[in-house]
Order: structure tokens, then sequence, then C-alpha cells
């Protein structure tokens, strides 16, 4: 009997061990709260919040960032920059969006890795699609930038922007990087 307790103590220390490997594979970058004084960070050296005049913080489902003035798709971009780092080959962005309105809103958000600012003003930069992603009512969903051999590289900033028209109906609730399989 005891021997049995033994074994069973010790394959749960695994499995926790092992929940907490698999649980490492996700950093938060930035996780946008109601307010500035709210947001989370997660990589060591990442904690600078870059935001477009236009986008302000939201109490809005999760809260986060949202366009706030005017409904521009170009005036918004949110992200977060620190030290520079190293992203690799299969690496994934992965930005959480909440949808703020009763219908589903489909919509192909933009990600740069070096320009600080909006998309096709003050700095320029490169910007690449994200994934597609239908955001249901009410609801949050995710779009992902997967790092493949020509994107991989070193950089201090990771910069979104939501690519569609709206005032406080899309919520930018935090973003994140998975690591590759």
């Amino acid at each position: 009997m005891k021997r049995t307790a033994q074994i069973i103590t010790l394959l749960t220390i695994t499995v926790l061990m092992l929940a907490g490997v698999a649980g490492a594979d996700v950093v938060i970058l930035v996780d946008f709260g109601k307010t500035e004084t709210e947001n989370i960070f997660g990589l060591t050296g990442w904690n600078t919040v870059i935001k477009d005049t236009y986008t302000y913080y939201s109490d809005l489902g999760p809260g986060g960032t949202t366009i706030g003035a005017g409904n521009n798709s170009a005036y918004n971009h949110q992200g977060v920059k620190g030290t520079a780092r190293t992203f690799k080959e299969n690496e994934n962005i992965v930005v959480a969006w909440y949808n703020n309105s009763d219908a589903d809103i489909t919509f192909t958000p933009k990600i740069s890795f070096n320009d600080p600012d909006r998309p096709a003003s003050g700095t320029s930069g490169t910007w690449q699609n994200m994934s597609a992603v239908t955001v249901s009512a009410r609801k949050t969903a995710q779009s992902t930038f997967t790092f493949d051999a020509a994107a991989a590289g070193t950089f201090s900033l990771v910069n979104v922007n939501v690519n569609y028209a709206n005032s406080k109906i899309l919520v930018c609730d935090k973003i994140e990087l998975k690591g590759g399989e």
C-alpha cells in the first residue's frame, strides 16, 4: 500500500512537471489591461507599450486597446517593444481580439517587427498580413503570424494593426509568443 502511494505521488509530480513544460511554450508579450496600469508583460526586457494616438484603452470585454477616435482602420496600432530578441522559424505571434458587437466580424490584421507606428505613416517599415480571423459576436478569437525562414530575425518590437474600420468594436486583448514545434 505504501509503495502504491509512492508511485501515485511520483506520477502526479511527473504530470505536473510535464504540464509546466508544455505551458512554458507560451509567453505573454503584452496583455493589455483596461487601463495602462493594468498591462501585464511576460518577456524580460519587453515592457514598453506602443500605440496610436487614436488607440485607447478600453474596459470592453476582457479589456485592451481599441480605436477610440474615428474609425479609420489605418489609424490604429498597438504593440510592445524591448530588448532585441531573435524570433526563430516556426515561432508564432498570436493576437487575441474581442468583438464588442452583435455580429460576427472577419478581418485580416497586420503585423510589423520594425515599424513603431501606423502602417503608411511616420517611420516606414514592413507590414505583413496575419491569418484572417472571424470573431463571433461578444467573443474572443485569435489571429496568428508564423515566422518562416524569410521573416525570422532579430527584432525589438511587435506591432499590430487591426486593419478593419471600426470604433470601439474590435479590442486587442493580448499579444503572445508561442514556440515552434
